[in-house]
């Protein structure tokens, strides 16, 4: 295939995915070498010596499965891409019964805990920069909702701000992003009921104290 075609169709994959799946692309190419396999048609046997040796290796099975989509991206065996091979189904079944995947999340935390601590943090215009910084991240964390990729993407070049609101546009594709689905606005009201927690005060006053920095 000609490399600017193979270069186009990986560009199919973002730049994450694309970091994760050539590490164990590149495995896989080495395992062949040394082992006498063709790279891109081999035995069902070959694959999951290769699965095997990956967990012998001592990777999660959440690993395990960014190494079987990496490998479905070009191997077609019995006219299914690898990762939906019955054999290597199976191999996967068996590593979630040996080597269980385990929630990073086990403890919900209250949410009560983080906010009363929140308002003993400031006034906004007198706190350090660093402190009001991560003050606002937090409540426009809590209040969003949303991935830490979304809030990393929140621009002052895609905000719009009212009185009593502030919303952020995504001007970037996000691992959720898909054809003709994008991010939705994220917005934020104001909360004239507790200054000490309006993240649209906080905002603004970040906006002012952070502007010489910024331009």
């Amino acid at each position: 295939m000609n490399p600017q075609v193979v270069d186009f169709l990986m560009d199919s994959w973002r730049s994450g995915t694309r970091k994760q799946y050539d590490s164990y692309i590149n495995k896989w190419v080495d395992f062949c070498g040394e082992h006498n396999v063709n790279i891109f048609d081999p035995h069902i046997g070959e694959v999951l010596e290769y699965l095997l040796l990956c967990y012998e290796r001592g990777l999660a099975y959440s690993t395990l499965n960014t190494v079987r989509s990496a490998l479905s991206t070009f191997l077609v065996i019995d006219g299914v891409p690898i990762g939906q091979h019955r054999m290597v189904t199976r191999f996967m079944k068996s590593v979630q019964n040996k080597r269980p995947y385990i929630p990073k999340t086990l403890v919900v935390w209250d949410i009560n805990l983080v906010l009363d601590f929140l308002t003993t943090i400031g006034p906004a215009h007198k706190i350090l920069l660093s402190m009001l910084t991560k003050k606002l991240v937090v409540l426009m964390a809590i209040l969003s909702g949303v991935r830490g990729q979304h809030l990393y993407l929140m621009d002052v070049f895609n905000m719009t701000i009212t009185n009593n609101s502030i919303s952020f546009r995504i001007g970037a594709l996000t691992k959720t992003s898909k054809a003709g689905k994008h991010v939705p606005e994220i917005r934020f009201e104001s909360f004239p009921a507790d200054k000490r927690l309006d993240v649209v005060h906080y905002a603004k006053v970040y906006l002012k104290r952070t502007l010489t920095i910024r331009w």
